[in-house]
């Protein structure tokens, strides 16, 4: 999470950035929450069909070569 302050700046895209440069990961997998999902995608993530575990729900979602199909 981020401080309300430092919102809209960019940072969670140039921290994205980084770890793509800094990995040789082929693909990275995250569980977001809806509020989420518009980010990930504008980073090139591929999302599957929002779940609900334990009464928590989120959209799993995956970027990179062996992504969502």
């Amino acid at each position: 999470m981020v401080c309300v302050g430092y919102h809209r700046r960019r940072l969670g895209t140039s921290l994205f950035r980084y770890i793509l440069q800094a990995t040789k990961t082929l693909t990275i997998t995250v569980n977001t929450s809806l509020f989420s999902v518009p980010f990930y995608r504008a980073m090139g993530f591929v999302t599957d069909d929002e779940q609900t575990v334990n009464g928590i729900r989120s959209t799993p979602m995956q970027y990179g070569e062996n992504s969502i199909q």
